[in-house]
């Protein structure tokens, strides 16, 4: 498999496993919290994850590292909504920040949401 193909499978179970994770109630702090998520990125810190899964136990090993390479592209996604507010960006990805769509607050709350 090419590198480029490996990253498409990666952010595709990522993002599924992503989405089963982080849903619930409210909706709107959920939704603020998968906005950035949703948008996109390279999704590298979760490649390199489930590869060194691969490396250490073959296809289980790789399956067994999804839960640890969500949970790392989870946390950089809550640093990125952080550091949009500290930074006062209006866009991220191509899209507008969570501070602009939903406010500081909430935006900050949705940060944490990820983080814990």
């Amino acid at each position: 498999m090419e590198l480029q193909e490996y990253l498409k499978y990666v952010s595709s179970r990522v993002n599924e496993f992503m989405e089963e994770l982080v849903r619930g109630e409210p909706k709107e702090i959920y939704e603020a919290a998968m906005h950035l998520i949703r948008a996109g990125g390279k999704r590298l810190r979760p490649a390199i994850a489930m590869l060194s899964g691969r490396i250490a136990g073959g296809a289980e090993g790789e399956e067994n590292a999804l839960p640890g390479a969500a949970a790392v592209e989870i946390f950089h996604n809550f640093t990125l909504i952080h550091d949009d507010i500290i930074d006062r960006d209006e866009f991220r990805r191509g899209v507008p920040t969570v501070h602009k769509l939903w406010g500081v607050e909430l935006a900050i709350v949705a940060g944490d949401l990820l983080y814990a």
